[in-house]
């Protein structure tokens, strides 16, 4: 508000003194017909040299200029402090009390700058995504990323430890969860780094529930940000999601918070593999785990994303049953049939667009 009051007070201060002296000269000149002379001058002059060139030059030199007409502004902010500060109270009086101070940028502005930077080029795609995602970051839920239950790998709290590395390297993974009796009952994460002091000293009848630690468990409701910074604090990698009636449903590690961000991060035993493998144009085979909005921005569809959040939880909605091979949901003119089932659970999912 003060920085607006001043440049207004110094554009006017000159604007008028300027039109006056010419106004005054015209008349002089020409008499009764200067004023017109003045006022048709004046307004060329003014546009021109006062309002379009320099603001236009300011757009192509904004930080050399700023850095130059700083201390001279800092100096007219000064000069003009009382008369500023009489212009904002009677202007107050018609509006009120003056607002309170908002963000120079809001996160929509900043989106649209990002979305316009990819687009010219100012900033790779790449890039454009990451800070599209960080933004995303904050109002993701656990529930959406986390590895759901019937995905888990856990390990009895009784195994040995052979079992336990037979396991551990069939999936590559170096973390799993341990129970005693049921998956609902979680009862630690074993690493399996803590096994190679077992190994050095030939110990291999140390069962898992002896070498585990302490598990942490996080609500599904929780955010991703809020989760990151508790894991970073609390140096743990993996923790178990707690459904809304207590049971566990699932997993999220460190791993799966990062990916959020940066995209996909394959390590030496992970296998790359095409979530969408298309056949043609509108023919498309899809991972069913998939989340509905990643389809939706992917393949261009508008899918509703509630009370499901995959394509399986889609399918299974609509169609109201256990599912089978072959049977298909058409939806907004899209068809979806059920490519492959593991089991219960559909796998794929075959989806042909609508031409139209």
């Amino acid at each position: 508000e003060k920085t607006l009051t001043t440049i207004l007070i110094g554009n006017n201060l000159v604007n008028i003194s300027a039109s006056s002296i010419a106004t005054s000269l015209a008349i002089d000149f020409f008499g009764n017909k200067g004023v017109g002379v003045a006022v048709g001058v004046m307004t060329f002059l003014i546009l021109v040299f006062g309002e379009i060139t320099p603001k236009s030059y300011a757009i192509r030199k904004a930080e050399s200029l700023a850095l130059f007409v700083a201390p001279l502004f800092d100096f007219l902010s000064k000069i003009f402090y009382p008369i500023s500060l009489a212009f904002t109270g009677i202007s107050n009086l018609f509006l009120g009390k003056s607002v309170k101070n908002t963000p120079m940028f809001t996160e929509d502005e900043i989106k649209t700058l990002i979305d316009v930077s990819g687009e010219e080029g100012t900033i790779e795609e790449d890039e454009k995504e990451m800070i599209t995602s960080i933004f995303e970051f904050g109002d993701t839920r656990v529930k959406e990323i986390m590895i759901p239950r019937v995905d888990m790998v856990c390990v009895e709290a009784e195994e040995g430890m052979k079992e336990v590395l037979a396991k551990a390297i069939k999936r590559g993974y170096s973390r799993f969860p341990v129970y005693k009796d049921e998956i609902d009952n979680i009862v630690g994460i074993l690493y399996i780094k803590d096994l190679l002091k077992y190994l050095k000293d030939g110990n291999f009848n140390v069962s898992a529930d002896k070498i585990k630690r302490e598990a942490y468990f996080i609500p599904e409701t929780k955010r991703a940000d809020d989760l990151l910074r508790e894991m970073q604090k609390k140096r743990v990698h993996m923790a178990i999601v707690i459904g809304e009636y207590g049971a566990v449903i699932g997993l999220v590690t460190l791993e799966d918070l990062i990916e959020e961000i940066v995209g996909e991060i394959f390590d030496e035993y992970d296998v790359a593999k095409d979530e969408i493998t298309y056949l043609d144009k509108n023919t498309a085979i899809v991972d069913a785990r998939l989340p509905i909005d990643e389809l939706n921005e992917k393949m261009n569809l508008q899918l509703p994303s509630d009370p499901f959040d995959t394509l399986a939880g889609f399918m299974m909605e609509y169609l109201d049953k256990v599912p089978e091979e072959g049977e298909e949901v058409e939806y907004d003119g899209n068809k979806f049939i059920i490519e492959k089932m593991d089991e219960k659970k559909i796998s794929k999912v075959r989806i042909i667009k609508s031409s139209e």
